[in-house]
This record gives structure tokens, sequence and C-alpha cells, in this order.
């Protein structure tokens, strides 16, 4: 009983919720980072996801072609850049180069970590439209 009462009282916290506290919409079946380290299915899709991430984080800078990623053709043939760029830790099959995290660049916004993993699985899920 006691650690129940003390789970269901530190519920309860007048402490700030983490910076990325709420990035992702409970209610939309979108997957999140513990759902994909157990095995689940990949639901992200470039017009439920990928698409609003890339214009929230990447088109400031990649708007024109070769990497035009308003273009889901322009960010499927730079998956491995992006897939290793983004990620918040080394992936298997990427180089010393992009390092995890490089992408995005400048002075922000910044993706969640929730949303590096997110992305990643999209992007080994075959970039789905």
């Amino acid at each position: 009983m006691a650690p129940l009462l003390a789970l269901a009282l530190g519920a309860c916290s007048s402490e700030a919720p983490p910076e990325d506290a709420g990035s992702a919409d409970a209610g939309s079946g979108v997957l999140d980072a513990a759902a994909l380290e157990d095995g689940g299915p990949i639901t992200e899709t470039w017009s439920s996801f990928a698409e609003a991430f890339m214009q929230t984080y990447c088109v400031r800078c990649h708007s024109t072609s070769p990497k035009d990623f308003n273009s889901l053709a322009d960010v499927r043939a730079n998956t491995a850049t992006i897939r290793c760029g983004v990620s918040d830790v080394a992936l298997d099959g990427c180089g010393a180069f992009p390092p995890p995290r490089q992408f995005p660049v400048g002075s922000g916004p910044f993706p969640s970590d929730d949303e590096r993993a997110r992305l990643v699985a999209w992007l080994d899920a075959g970039a789905p439209e």
C-alpha cells in the first residue's frame, strides 16, 4: 500500500514538466520510444508525422533540390544521411559523419529525443507515405 501511495503522491508535483513532455499526441496512435524498443508496429507516415517534422526542423535550410525536404522523394533519397544525423545515438551503418544529433543545425528549434526516435523508426520502415 505504501508504494502505491508514494506513486500517487509523486505524480502530483509542483515541478515543471521535462522539456519534451507532451510533444506527442497521446491519443493519436503515434509510436513513442518505448514502443519502438518493444518492437511495436510502425504507425508513422509521411502525412501523419514526418512531413510536420521536416517542416518544423528541416526546411528552413533544406527547401531546394536535391535536398528539398518538402518533398517525400528527396527525403527518401537522403534517408541514410538523415537517419544518422537525426538519431540521438550512433546507429549501425552510420560512419563518422554525420554524427548523432548533428541535425538540425543552427539555433533551433530542436526535436525531442522521442521525435528523433520516431523519425528514425519511420525511415527504417521505408519512409511510408
